[in-house]
C-alpha cells in the first residue's frame, strides 16, 4: 500500500495529468510544478475539491444544494455577498467552461476544512481568469456545505 502511494505521487505531472483529463497547456497556465507531492496527491482524494470545481462549472442548484445558509462571497468589483445575493448574481450568468485548480493546499480541522489555490478560468475564447482563491466548507454527513470563498484577482 505504501509503496502505491510512493508511486503514485511520484509520478511525472503530465501522466498524472493524462489519468485526470487535464491537460498540459491549462496546467502552464497556473505555474504548476513538475511533480506532485505526496501532500497534493492525498488531497487529490478529497471530495471537496471535486465539489470546489462543481461550484465554478455548474449551474445555481449546486449553490442551492451546498451554499451554507449564513454563507459569504467575496469577489472583485462585487463586494461581501450573501446567500441570498450569491443565488441572484448567479441567475443570469454564465457558467465557467473550464477551470485549473493550482498551487492547491487544504486545511483540514476536522468538520471545517479551508482550500486554497490559484484557479485559471475560462469561458469561449475569452482570456483567462486568474484569481488567487479560499473557501470554506463545513463537513456533513454525507457532504459538505460552503460557508465562505473569496477571489482576489492576479495581476
Amino acid at each position: 500500500m505504501a509503496q502505491h502511494a510512493i508511486l503514485r505521487t511520484a509520478l511525472p505531472l503530465g501522466e498524472r495529468l493524462q489519468r485526470d483529463s487535464y491537460t498540459l497547456h491549462s496546467i502552464s497556465n497556473c505555474m504548476a510544478g513538475a511533480y506532485l507531492s505526496a501532500w497534493e496527491a492525498a488531497m487529490d482524494e478529497d471530495p471537496i475539491w471535486e465539489l470546489e470545481r462543481r461550484f465554478w462549472l455548474e449551474g445555481i442548484c449546486v449553490y442551492e444544494a451546498h451554499l451554507h445558509k449564513d454563507a459569504r462571497m467575496i469577489f472583485p468589483g462585487m463586494g461581501i455577498l450573501d446567500r441570498s445575493a450569491i443565488l441572484d448574481s448567479l441567475r443570469d450568468a454564465p457558467r465557467w467552461d473550464h477551470v485549473d485548480m493550482c498551487n492547491r493546499q487544504l486545511a483540514d480541522a476536522g468538520n471545517v476544512v479551508f482550500l486554497a489555490y490559484v484557479a485559471v478560468a475560462r469561458r469561449g475564447d475569452s482570456h483567462p481568469y486568474k484569481a488567487f482563491c479560499g473557501s470554506t466548507y463545513i463537513r456533513k454527513n454525507p457532504g459538505a456545505l460552503m460557508i465562505a470563498h473569496q477571489q482576489t484577482l492576479m495581476d
